[in-house]
């Protein structure tokens, strides 16, 4: 099992600019977001190898969260771009 590490994001949610690219240091570091991703605006991030890994977050349309349906016709579309869908943070994908 892989030991967490959990960071505070270095900005507001609505620097999505700084936040891809704190979240691309993190995995350089081998801190890579785990599937809990963000609770209470903390990052939750899996201990790892260093990886390089781009992250690109986008405003949601419906609203996001536990109880949400979400986008799955956006997820599909940026899967078939290549992107991996990995989690939401606020009201981001």
């Amino acid at each position: 099992m892989n030991k967490q590490v959990y960071k505070l994001p270095p900005c507001p949610a609505w620097q999505t600019d700084t936040l891809e690219r704190w979240l691309e240091d993190m995995a350089a570091e081998g801190l890579l977001l785990s599937r809990d991703g963000f609770m209470l605006g903390v990052g939750i991030f899996d201990q790892g190898n260093p990886t390089r890994m781009r992250f690109r977050l986008e405003a949601a349309e419906l609203p996001v969260g536990i109880l949400a349906d979400g986008e799955p016709d956006k997820v599909e579309f940026h899967t078939d771009l290549g992107w991996n869908y990995h989690e939401t943070y606020g009201q981001y994908h």
